[in-house]
C-alpha cells in the first residue's frame, strides 16, 4: 500500500517543511537507537576486555557480540527507512494542505478570492482549512453583493447624466432619491468589514 503511493506520487517533498520534519523524525529514531545499541553493545564489550581470563562464559559474551552485531545493525537500517518513509507520507498530509492555503493567501493579496480548498482523502488541517473556505466564500458573497451595488450605482449615475439640466424636477429628485438609496446600500455593506487593531 504504501510502496503503491510512492510509485503513484511523483513530487516526493512538495516544501522545505517537510525536511525539517522528517529530519526531526529520523533523529528521534536515531537517538533511540543509538541508547539502545550502547546498552546492548558495552556491557558485551566491557566483558571481553583484554585481560579477561578465556571461559565459556567470555565464549557465550563473544557469540553474543557477534550475533548482534550481525543481526542490530540491518534492523537499524530498515528502521530507518520505513520510519523515513512514513515521515514523508505523514508529511504530506500536513504540508499539503500548508502549501494550499498559502497560495490562497497569495491570491488573496493580489486581489483575488480563490475557490474553496479541496483536500486529499487522509489529509489534516481539515477544520483550519473548512475556516478558511468560509472566509473566502464569506468574502465572495460580500464582495459580489458590493460590486453589484456598485454596478447600480454607475446605472443611476449615467441616468442623472442623461437627463441633463433640462430634465423635470420631479424626475431629477427621484434619479438623486434611487442614487442616494445606492450609495447607502453600499456604505452598509461596506461597513461590515472591520480593520482589527
Amino acid at each position: 500500500m504504501m510502496f503503491k503511493m510512492f510509485n503513484r506520487r511523483r513530487t516526493y517533498v512538495i516544501d522545505k517543511l517537510q525536511h525539517g520534519f522528517i529530519l526531526l523524525c529520523l533523529s528521534y529514531v536515531f537517538f533511540f537507537l543509538v541508547v539502545l545499541g550502547v546498552s546492548l553493545f558495552v556491557p558485551l564489550m566491557f566483558g571481553l576486555r583484554a585481560d579477561a581470563d578465556f571461559s565459556a562464559e567470555l565464549v557465550q559474551k563473544a557469540d553474543s557480540l557477534l550475533y548482534l552485531h550481525n543481526t542490530f545493525w540491518q534492523a537499524v537500517v530498515l528502521s530507518l527507512i520505513a520510519i523515513a518513509l512514513h515521515a514523508i507520507r505523514t508529511s504530506h498530509r500536513v504540508v499539503g494542505p500548508l502549501y494550499r492555503h498559502r497560495v490562497a493567501f497569495q491570491a488573496m493579496a493580489q486581489g483575488r478570492v480563490p475557490p474553496p480548498i479541496h483536500l486529499r482523502q487522509g489529509d489534516y488541517l481539515v477544520q483550519a482549512t473548512a475556516e478558511l473556505n468560509t472566509m473566502t466564500e464569506n468574502l465572495r458573497l460580500r464582495i459580489s453583493e458590493i460590486q453589484q451595488d456598485h454596478h447600480h450605482h454607475l446605472e443611476q449615475l449615467d441616468k442623472l447624466r442623461a437627463l441633463g439640466e433640462r430634465a423635470p424636477r420631479e424626475e431629477m429628485m427621484e434619479g438623486l432619491d434611487a442614487l442616494s438609496e445606492a450609495t447607502h446600500r453600499l456604505a452598509l455593506k461596506l461597513d461590515h468589514f472591520r480593520f482589527d487593531r
